[in-house]
């Protein structure tokens, strides 16, 4: 957004993350990351963090043992309740796609700096139970 500038004030987005969401859990996230980082983390390093959260909460369950891809599969799916992802409650559809809220924002200036500001909040919605376009026919 910096490299964007003023052109980028008002443009209405809709995504799964926004470093502006206000959860003791986000607030965490965003301090941490700033901190080791300079800058404030996007959706990609937000993802990144639900990633090894869920992996290190498998291995932790499995004791590091990886021999059994039916433990690991189901490691991981039970990881999740475990975890407290920065973007909100997370969990999978049958198809292992990833079920959040999801956030609708407008980029503004605070405190000197461009943010995606949380102006809305769809409910977690699953696009299996949305389009299920891959069960037709």
């Amino acid at each position: 957004m910096p490299l964007i500038g003023d052109a980028a004030l008002g443009i209405i987005a809709v995504g799964a993350y926004s470093a502006d969401i206000d959860t003791p859990e986000n607030r965490q996230f965003v301090r941490h990351y700033e901190a080791a980082w300079q800058t404030r983390p996007s959706r990609y390093s937000e993802c990144g963090w639900d990633a090894a959260a869920l992996i290190a909460t498998a291995l932790d369950t499995l004791k590091g043992y990886l021999g059994d891809r039916t433990r690991v599969r189901d490691a991981l799916k039970n990881a999740l309740p475990a975890i407290k992802p920065p973007r909100g409650p997370m969990q999978f559809d049958s198809y292992r796609q990833a079920i959040s809220p999801i956030y609708i924002t407008r980029t503004e200036m605070k405190a000197g700096r461009m943010v995606n500001t949380v102006i809305d909040k769809l409910p977690a919605v699953s696009q299996e139970s949305t389009w299920g376009w891959w069960n037709r026919g």
